[in-house]
C-alpha cells in the first residue's frame, strides 16, 4: 500500500512491527490511510491526546477486516501519525497495550500507544547527592543514567536548556524513581519549565525552556465561530492568603525515633529571621478572603535567611483563582486561512461574552479526533504551573510524597555518616594491628640482643657488647613509642566506637 503524497485534511497512521525497521520503506505499514474507502486500511476510530509536560497518547480502534488486525505487537510495536494538510508529525511513539472487544458490528482491537517520552519510564534513577550546577547539568546526568541502561533507540540528548534555576541551594539530589518521575517531580515541579522533545535526523533531543508556543494574534476561540462547546471552570482549590514556610529536618532525622511513621521532628522555620513570626502573608488576598493560612514545604533548605527569601517569593507570587476552558472547537484553518491551526502551548485569546470577559489563555491540552479531523478538543488555561515558581503542596498526598522523599535524604544522610565511622574504625583497627605487629618484632629483638650479650665475655668482647647495648637501647625506644602509639589508636577506637550515630 502506497503512501498519498497529496495534501487533505487528514491523518495518515503509520505502523513499523520494531524502532530497528524505521527508515525501512519495505516493512512500513499503513494503520490509517485517509484517501481510500478500504476498511483494510482505515481506523475504525482514533484520537491523540497532547499535553504541556506530560507525555502525549493516542488510542485507535481497528475492525477485524483491517490489514493489521492481530498484527500488532505491544511495547515493541511503533505508530507514526502525520497531519496531511500541513505534514506535522502529531504523534510518534509506541505501542503500550493491544486488547480485544466486541460489539453489535462484530470484534475490533483497541490500541493504546504513548509517545517516546514514555522511554523515560524504563530506567530508574540512583541515589546521587551533587552540586548544584544549574539545570542543564542536573538535566544531562538524569538522562546520561537513563542512556546507560536502556537500547539505543530509546536515547535522548540534551537540546536547549533555558530555565532560570534557583541558586540557594548548594545540592540536588536524585532518588530511586523512574526517570520521568524525577524530572517531572525535581525539575518540572520545582522550577516552573516546560520539556519537550524534538525529533532530529541525528536523534531525539530534549528541550528544557522557560516559555513555549506562540502568542496568536487574530485567530481567536470565539464563540460564532470556531466554539461548538464551552465550559469554563474557576479553581479555588490552592487559594490561600498566608504560608508558613517549612524547610529541612532540624535533627536531620538521625534520633532513633526516626524509623516509626508516628514521629513528626522540628523543622527549620523563619522565626529567627522574621521578628518572632514563623508566617508570611499576602495582604490584598487577606483583604478579599480572609486569613487562610496553609505550610508550604522546601526540604532540602537549611538556611532560615533562604527560606524566608523563598517563601516571600513564593507569597507574591500566588494566585487566588484558576481559570481554564473545555472547548469543542472547529479547526477553521482547514478550510479558512485567516485561521491559524490549533498548537499545545500556544496562547490565544478566548471570546465568550456570556461567560466571561476577554482572556488570553494557553493550550495546555489538545485532543484531535484522527478519522475527523475538524474536530478538536482543547483545553485551555493556566496550569497549575503557573502558579508560581514554587509548587504549592497543598494537596495530602503530594505533601506526603514530599515528607517521603525529605525521609529517604535524611536516611540517606544518615547511612553516609555511618559509613564514614565504619570505614574509620576500619582504619584504626588495622593501624592498631600494624602497630601491635611491629611491637612484637621490636621485643622479639630486644630479646634477642639481651641473649647474644650475654653469650658474650664482658672483657674480650666488650666493644661487641657495647654496640649490641646501643642496638638495645634504640629498640627499647621504639618499643616506648610504638606502645604510645598504640595506647592513643585504642583511646580513638574506644571514643569513635562509644560515639553515637550522628
Amino acid at each position: 500500500m502506497g503512501v498519498n503524497t497529496v495534501k487533505n485534511p487528514g491523518y495518515l497512521a503509520l505502523y513499523w512491527d520494531k524502532a530497528e525497521d524505521i527508515g525501512d520503506t519495505s516493512k512500513q505499514k499503513v494503520l490509517h490511510e485517509p484517501t481510500v474507502s478500504r476498511r483494510e486500511y482505515r481506523l475504525s476510530s482514533g484520537s491523540i491526546k497532547q499535553i504541556v509536560n506530560g507525555i502525549n497518547e493516542c488510542r485507535l480502534v481497528i475492525g477485524m477486516n483491517h490489514n493489521l488486525y492481530k498484527k500488532i505487537k505491544p511495547i515493541k510495536g511503533i505508530v507514526k501519525i502525520v497531519n496531511l494538510f500541513d505534514d506535522e508529525v502529531e504523534f510518534y511513539g509506541r505501542v503500550l497495550s493491544v486488547s480485544m472487544s466486541m460489539a453489535s458490528d462484530g470484534f475490533a482491537q483497541e490500541i493504546i500507544c504513548e509517545d517516546m517520552l514514555a522511554y523515560l519510564h524504563d530506567s530508574c534513577q540512583d541515589f546521587e547527592k551533587v552540586p548544584n550546577r544549574g539545570l542543564e547539568d542536573y538535566l544531562t546526568r538524569i538522562i546520561n543514567r537513563h542512556n546507560s541502561q536502556v537500547e539505543p533507540h530509546k536515547r535522548f540528548k540534551i537540546g536547549v536548556v533555558n530555565v532560570p534555576a534557583p541558586s540557594d541551594t548548594p545540592f540536588r539530589y536524585t532518588g530511586y524513581d523512574t526517570s520521568w518521575d524525577t524530572i517531572k517531580d525535581k525539575l518540572i515541579g520545582k522550577t516552573n519549565g516546560y520539556l519537550v522533545l524534538r525529533h532530529e535526523t541525528d536523534g531525539m533531543y530534549i528541550d528544557y525552556l522557560k516559555q513555549i508556543g506562540d502568542k496568536i494574534n487574530g485567530s481567536p476561540i470565539m464563540l460564532g465561530s470556531n466554539i461548538k462547546t464551552a465550559t469554563r471552570d474557576l479553581s479555588f482549590d490552592g487559594l490561600l492568603t498566608r504560608i508558613v514556610p517549612v524547610g529541612a529536618d532540624l535533627d536531620n532525622g538521625t534520633t532513633s525515633e526516626t524509623a516509626s511513621a508516628d514521629i513528626i521532628r522540628e523543622q527549620v522555620t523563619i522565626k529567627s529571621v522574621n521578628g518572632g513570626k514563623y508566617w508570611l502573608e499576602n495582604e490584598e488576598l487577606i483583604k478579599q478572603f480572609g486569613l487562610i493560612t496553609k505550610s508550604v514545604t522546601w526540604s532540602d533548605i537549611y538556611s532560615p535567611d533562604i527560606l524566608k527569601k523563598r517563601g516571600q517569593q513564593y507569597i507574591d507570587n500566588l494566585k487566588s483563582i484558576l481559570a481554564s476552558w473545555k472547548v469543542e472547537v472547529v479547526e477553521r484553518c482547514l478550510i479558512d486561512a485567516n485561521y491559524i491551526k490549533f498548537k499545545v502551548g500556544n496562547t490565544h485569546q478566548i471570546i465568550n461574552a456570556p461567560m466571561s470577559n476577554i482572556e488570553e489563555l494557553q493550550i495546555i491540552e489538545k485532543t484531535i479526533n484522527i478519522t475527523k479531523p475538524q474536530s478538536v478538543s482543547l483545553t485551555v488555561g493556566s496550569s497549575n504551573q503557573s502558579l508560581s515558581m514554587f509548587q504549592l503542596q497543598q494537596q495530602e498526598a503530594q505533601k506526603s510524597m514530599e515528607k517521603v522523599a525529605a525521609d529517604n535524604v535524611a536516611k540517606q544522610r544518615q547511612l553516609e555518616e555511618q559509613i564514614t565511622k565504619a570505614s574509620n574504625i576500619s582504619l584504626l583497627e588495622s593501624e592498631l594491628s600494624q602497630y601491635q605487629v611491629q611491637l612484637e618484632s621490636i621485643a622479639q629483638e630486644i630479646a634477642t640482643l639481651n641473649s647474644e650479650i650475654k653469650k658474650l665475655d664482658d672483657k674480650k668482647d666488650a666493644d661487641l657488647i657495647a654496640t649490641l647495648t646501643i642496638q638495645v637501647k634504640v629498640a627499647q625506644e621504639k618499643k616506648e613509642l610504638h606502645e604510645t602509639k598504640i595506647h592513643e589508636t585504642q583511646t580513638k577506637l574506644k571514643k569513635l566506637k562509644e560515639a553515637p550515630n550522628d
